[in-house]
């Protein structure tokens, strides 16, 4: 090997040349820009240790029994709110209330028919009864007159006999005068004059009487006598009164067979409903995980599958404890996902919870003490954004990605 000559103490060392100094200068100046920006962002930015993105997942539980059918999507695809997801078919749905409701139905037109049967014989019978009261109206009209007639026959013939008394009474008064007569033939011709007076007095109170019963029987009132419950008049009326209740009878349950019908026809349309149950999204989003296939057979309450809210996303990061001075609720954050530097999240702190790894039991009487070396960590949530780019949606909206997340604590 040849050896390595050194210059003696008195030679010259040879310049180096301008390039070298040109790209010593360059590295230089990007060491200082570097260290710039470096030092730049610890003052204005604190940066996560570790993060990882997570969403709210809704589950899809079936409402009832049934076959899994019509099942057309799968996972990570994207769905609105009330799409069709899958539909539930039950052959097997128990029609007990159905014929239940039914058998009431059948119960209550029978009652119907009878009360209608009732209320039919009451109206036969009021017509009977008014026919009877018209007969004995015109019965106790027809007697009330033949007793005036006759009356006015004996007040006329009354009326004939005063006269004719009265004309005796002259001559006899006449005769008496001249003394062909003695006083007492005269006594005699006035009290036949009174007697007469009297009766034909009593046919017209008699008369009177007789008329006032008349005016009455027109009233349907009676003078002579109480009317019994066997009075055609009492009956149509009382008739009356139990036609009224029973149409009110009637007319309950045609309510009741009218809301019956209703409660039928809206078993029958469950009855439907569950025996092919469509089971719609509750959120838009995309699916997450589905833990049936078409044909599985599945309980009430069972879970189908999994939804993301993918508007409902955050960021769960951690951060060493004593950046906590520089962060607040609302403080901004940049996220960005290792595995896909081009998609960039936004969002804000909406939680900040210290003392991760060191208070495993919150509210406990004792507290144990740590290794001095212990990393003091802190987690901080960050609510992500909306974001709805397509790409988003087939990457399963990016949640379970990890990323480091950048709070801007200039704001």
């Amino acid at each position: 090997m040849q050896d390595l000559k050194l210059p003696s103490p008195g030679q010259r060392l040879p310049s180096r040349s301008f390039v070298s100094n040109l790209l010593i200068t360059a590295v230089s100046l990007v060491l200082l820009v570097w260290a710039g920006r470096l030092l730049q962002a610890r003052l204005t930015s604190v940066v996560s240790i570790d993060a990882v993105i997570s969403g709210a997942i809704v589950d899809v539980k079936a409402p009832e029994q049934g076959v899994v059918t019509k099942m057309t999507l799968a996972t990570g695809d994207a769905v609105v709110l009330e799409q069709p997801l899958l539909v539930l078919k039950n052959d097997l749905v128990s029609e007990l209330q159905f014929k239940e409701i039914n058998t009431r139905l059948g119960d209550r037109r029978a009652e119907l028919q009878r009360a209608q049967t009732q209320l039919d014989q009451l109206f036969l019978l009021a017509q009977s009864a008014d026919t009877d009261n018209q007969t004995q109206y015109r019965f106790e009209n027809r007697a009330a007159q033949g007793a005036i007639d006759e009356m006015l026959s004996d007040s006329q013939e009354a009326k004939s006999k005063l006269a004719l008394a009265q004309k005796a009474h002259d001559r006899a008064a006449a005769l008496q005068a001249e003394g062909v007569i003695s006083q007492e033939s005269l006594d005699i011709a006035n009290a036949e004059v009174e007697q007469q007076r009297a009766k034909f007095d009593s046919t017209q109170n008699r008369l009177s009487t007789l008329r006032a019963n008349q005016q009455a029987v027109e009233q349907g009132l009676t003078l002579d006598r109480t009317r019994s419950n066997y009075d055609p008049r009492i009956r149509l009326q009382e008739l009356n009164m139990q036609i009224s209740d029973q149409r009110q009878v009637v007319q309950s349950l045609q309510q009741g067979i009218a809301d019956t019908g209703t409660e039928l026809a809206q078993a029958r349309q469950d009855a439907e409903r569950k025996q092919e149950i469509p089971i719609k999204a509750a959120t838009a989003g995309v699916i997450w995980s589905l833990s049936v296939r078409p044909g599985t057979y599945v309980q009430r309450g069972e879970s189908l599958g999994q939804l993301l809210d993918c508007s409902n996303r955050w960021v769960d990061a951690i951060v060493d404890e004593g950046m906590l001075r520089s962060l607040q609720i609302g403080t901004p954050a940049a996220i960005e996902l290792y595995g896909d530097t081009a998609q960039s999240l936004q969002g804000k702190i909406s939680m900040i919870r210290p003392g991760l790894g060191r208070l495993t039991t919150p509210g406990g009487d004792v507290a144990l003490p740590m290794p001095a070396n212990t990393p003091r960590k802190a987690q901080v949530r960050v609510m992500i954004a909306p974001n709805n780019e397509p790409e988003s949606q087939r990457r399963l909206c990016y949640v379970g990605h990890t990323a480091k997340v950048t709070f801007d604590i200039r704001k």
